[in-house]
């Protein structure tokens, strides 16, 4: 380890960042066509994955919250997560030295499985709540209980997601 205290507060700087909500509510860049790929769609992206992470964990989905939504509705919240994310990869500092397909190809590779992978997690969790939830008695009466989980942990992917993105930089 470097005991240098100049190249400490350098190292310090550089993996100083805040997660992402955080990023959003201190500032908000310009609207130019830049920060509409690389902060605003994926901004947009962000908040559909939350909304279709609630729409995972509640049994009949936002169905149930919203009764004439359809199903247009949930697939559009799954689509924007896709476009949000994957426009995230694309724009991201470590991506830029690739080639347009590659880009392309690891952006749309990383956004299909980070969100088929947060589908799959969801669903397998809302199963095993819903286990736990018959065998306790509590079936069904706490579904906030559930919306909590699933925006806990999308905070949780995202988070993490976007950590090991930036480090990459």
């Amino acid at each position: 380890m470097d005991r240098n205290p100049d190249t400490q507060q350098e190292h310090h700087h550089q993996h100083n960042h805040q997660p992402f909500p955080y990023n959003i509510i201190l500032r908000v860049p310009a609207l130019t066509a830049q920060n509409i790929y690389s902060y605003y769609l994926p901004l947009n992206g962000c908040i559909s994955y939350y909304a279709f992470s609630v729409h995972c964990s509640l049994p009949g989905g936002l169905f149930r919250l919203l009764p004439n939504s359809g199903l247009r509705v949930v697939n559009c919240l799954l689509f924007n997560s896709h476009i949000g994310i994957g426009l995230y990869l694309y724009m991201s500092g470590h991506m830029r030295q690739l080639q347009p397909y590659y880009r392309i190809m690891f952006s749309a590779f990383g956004s299909v499985m980070f969100n088929f992978g947060s589908i799959m997690f969801w669903s397998l969790t809302a199963k095993s709540m819903s286990t736990v939830m018959a065998v306790t008695g509590d079936a069904d009466h706490r579904p906030w209980l559930r919306v909590l989980f699933a925006l806990i942990a999308a905070y949780s992917f995202q988070t993490i997601g976007k950590e090991y993105v930036d480090i990459q930089q």
